[in-house]
This record gives C-alpha cells, structure tokens and sequence, in this order.
C-alpha cells in the first residue's frame, strides 16, 4: 500500500493542471512544478529546490521523494485483459451526469453486465420534451430489466448529497459502484477568465468530487470510477480552469487508493458522444491530434481498466506525429516528447509535400559546397512561405522570428512535415522552438544534412561548444534560454 505521505495532496494538485494551461498560454512565462517532499526538513527542502532551480535543465515536472528525483513521463502500453466481471444484482449503481451522453452510455455498459438498479444524477434531469432521444435511452434500459431512477440535482451540493446517499439501502438497493461522469466546460484565455467560471468549475468537478469523496470513506464500493480529462496531463488553450479541476480528481483516486479503498480515475480523450464542444472546436481538436474514441471502445476499456485494479490512466485516440510537434512548437515538453520521436511517418504523411520545386534535395547535394546553404535557404524560404499563405518568401526577413510572422502552433506542425519530406530524413519536434527563424533553421539543416562541412562551434563569448549535428553529443535542448539565444546571435553574425 502506498503512503499517504507519498501521494500529492488533491488540494495542492490543480495547480498542476492549471501549469499545464499556463504554459501552453505563456510559454516563455512558464518554468516547472517542483513537488517537495513533505518528510524532509525545510533545510533539506530548500537545497533541493535550489539545486533543481539551477539545474538549466528542461523538465518542467518534477518531484523530489526522499531525495531522490522524479520526472514525469507519459508512457504507452498494452490495454488490460479484458474482464468480463458481472456486477451485484443486489446492489445499486450510481452515476452523475447521468442523462448526459457519456452518462447514459455508461448506465448502458452497467446494465449490460448485471446491474440491476441504476441512479442516474444530474443537474438538469430528462428533458420535459419525451420525444428527446435520452428519454428512450432511459427507457430501453427498463425494458431490458433494469430499474432506473433519474434523479435531478447537483452533486456538489451538501445537502442533497447527503439526502441522495441516505435513500441507499433503504428506498433503494445498498450502494455498490459509482461513476462521476459529471462535467462542466466553459472556454476562455486565463486573461479572460471571469469569476464565475472559476466557481462554476470548481463546483462541478471539485466540490462534486469531494463530497462523492467524504461520504463513501466509510462504504466498501466494488468500484469508484471518476471521469477525468486528457486536459489535465496535456493542457489546452483557453481549458487551464478545467485542467486543474480534472487533476484533483486523479489526485483524489490516488489518495483513496493510499487508504485501501477502491478508486480509478481516467483521463479520457474525446468520445464520438461529447456534446459539449462545436463542430468547429470539435474540428479543431481533430487537426490538433485528438481523434474521437468510439463509445464502444472506450466502455470496452473502461471494463479493462476497473477489472485491473490501477488507480489511474489516461485513454485516448492520439496521432503523436501530430500532437507532439504541436505542443512543442514554443517549448519542450518531456511528458510527452519520447511518444512523438518513436513514432515513424507513415508514406501519406511523408507525400503531403513530396514535390519541392525551388529546391529538391538531390539539387542540394549535388550542387556545390559553397551553393548548398543559399539552397536550403530558399528551400526554407519557399516552404515557410507556403505555410504562412505567402505568394513568394522572397521578402521574408531571415531573422524575424516564425511567431511574429504568424505562425502558429498547427502550421508548425505542418512546416516541420514539409520540411521532412523535403529532406527526406525525421526533424526534431522542437523544430521552430529551437530553431526560430529561417537563417537558425537553414543553419541547422545544413549541418544535419552535410555535418562534415558545417559544424558550428562557439564563439568565445558563448558558454559552452555547441554541436547539433546528427551525431553531435551537445543538441540546443540541453541548453538555458540565454545560452539559446547567445548561439542564435551568433549563428546570425556569421550569416550575415
């Protein structure tokens, strides 16, 4: 069983999901989440967090545990075995947002393997009009045998809570299962997030959550299933409030789990049921790399994951080649970098810009030495062009940087593609973060593509010799931002 002391406290953890927010918001504002051990002295405390401060390294999650360090990772396996488990036919099961889409797709998955009695909660009930389709979802799981109560109210009120979990075991069967499905979604920039979204949002998944919490210590549930967000590890633009909601729910599964009871918190990408998005945002979520998880699946996994008897996971349908470039067009991201670099293009991805008119890469290689950096300039000229939407790239300046150009983060994506197929060889995902302008680009291709003529060595004012070659020891990634930016300068002087 795992300490209490070794668990992050649930009030202590959305500040980690709103970092998450923040940094994707403010990447250059932004530094690390550092967790300090609670059992060392404040001396012992204070050092390690100086040392980690002065580190210059790039993990901007970090926790320090008996003094040894930890760093977070995100890191993919294989789904459970599956587990075809009935439930108790002499128990209760409770679900909130429960006439909601993913709600009621949940209560389907609980009747079908066994529960004979369902609560489904909610804020707002069944529509009054019975011809809504949730009416006949309700009621198709009461032909199957099922007893239904749809019950309206809000999970993080006290006073009903208490009344709903006083009903169990006595107008209903005892309470054998939940699962939290509630969910609030407001969107807005941390500028311009307003009081009440932030109440709002703390009393959907927070207060609900704790309350759900406090009044089943004491209950020995076959489950205790709370629906998370991917947000909450990944961060979204304009989603910090929601992310740092959705991290006290995983910190709660865990500190349940630390007490020996039951709980599973799931951090789950978007359903094909979600109701809460546009089909615009929903579009966008897409080209971001967030691909919709079919219902059947993801309940197929959610019995996987119960039956395994972890206390936390993250499921989604995620195209890496995408999202990681994305999230690390303005700064690193350890969390999630090795998943991205595994990954091999496939050949449509590789053909999105096969054909690179101005340049080709056997025009490059076979023109001389002298030649080959004007080449690649107008190889990277032509291809930043086409991105921006620019008829030619003739006037871009090469050390203006891509971001106050106009490039943002999905076009980032897209320029570091084009210029993979163009050179026919895998970039790094911190393309534009580490290399920011066309002349640090072309500089930077030159020497992976023809590193015996091009290493790069520092000028005497700069810090320390850097190489960026593909067998260089020393890449841009193991440095500060000064240091960065001192070698960018001086790449600049010798272009100029």
């Amino acid at each position: 069983m795992t300490s209490s002391a070794d668990v992050l406290s649930p009030e202590q953890a959305p500040l980690w999901g709103w970092a998450r927010g923040f940094a994707l918001e403010y990447p250059g504002r932004c530094g690390a989440c550092i967790d300090l051990d609670s059992q060392r002295s404040p001396d012992d405390a204070a050092r390690e967090l100086a040392r980690e401060i002065w580190s210059g390294g790039l993990e901007d999650q970090v926790a320090i545990r008996g003094g040894a360090r930890h760093v977070a990772r995100l890191v993919q396996q294989p789904a459970p075995a599956p587990a075809d488990r009935r439930l108790r036919s002499d128990g209760a099961y409770l679900v909130t947002g429960g006439t909601g889409g993913l709600g009621l797709r949940v209560a389907s998955w609980l009747a079908l393997h066994g529960a004979a009695e369902l609560i489904l909660v909610s804020r707002t009930g069944l529509p009054d009009d019975a011809s809504d389709g949730r009416h006949t979802e309700v009621e198709s799981l009461r032909q199957a045998g099922c007893t239904v109560h749809v019950v309206r109210g809000d999970v993080s009120d006290v006073e009903f809570m208490h009344s709903l979990m006083a009903r169990f075991g006595h107008e209903w069967r005892p309470l054998r299962g939940i699962v939290h499905t509630a969910v609030e979604m407001s969107s807005a920039p941390i500028s311009g997030l307003e009081p009440s979204m932030l109440q709002s949002m703390r009393q959907s998944k927070v207060h609900s959550t704790r309350l759900l919490d406090q009044l089943t210590v004491d209950s020995a549930l076959d489950f205790f299933v709370l629906f998370s967000s991917s947000t909450s590890l990944l961060g979204v633009h304009g989603l910090a409030h929601y992310a740092a909601a959705n991290q006290y729910l995983e910190a709660v599964a865990h500190h349940r789990r630390s007490r020996g009871q039951a709980s599973l918190a799931i951090a789950w990408g978007t359903w094909d049921v979600m109701r809460i998005a546009s089909e615009e945002e929903q579009r966008a979520i897409a080209r971001a790399g967030l691909r919709q998880l079919q219902s059947a699946t993801a309940l197929d996994l959610l019995a996987r994951l119960v039956g395994a008897g972890g206390a936390f996971a993250m499921v989604a349908d995620v195209d890496w080649r995408t999202l990681v470039p994305l999230y690390e067009s303005k700064r690193a991201r350890p969390l999630i970098h090795d998943l991205g670099e595994r990954q091999i293009a496939t050949p449509a991805a590789i053909a999105v810009a096969r054909a690179i008119e101005d340049a080709p890469l056997a025009a490059i290689r076979t023109a001389r030495a002298d030649d080959r950096g004007a080449l690649l300039e107008r190889l990277v000229r032509s291809e930043v062009a086409t991105v921006l939407g620019y008829s030619s790239g003739d006037g871009i300046p090469i050390d203006r940087g891509f971001f106050e150009l106009g490039l943002d983060s999905l076009m980032s994506v897209e320029l570091k593609r084009r210029l993979e197929s163009a050179v026919e060889r895998q970039l790094p995902s911190t393309l534009t973060f580490n290399y920011p302008n066309i002349a640090a680009l072309t500089a930077f291709l030159e020497e992976e593509l023809f590193p015996t003529t091009t290493a790069v060595t520092a000028p005497a004012a700069a810090p320390r010799t850097v190489m960026t070659t593909t067998s260089g020891s020393q890449g841009v990634d193991d440095l500060s931002d000064d240091e960065i930016e001192a070698e960018l300068l001086a790449r600049l002087d010798r272009l100029r």
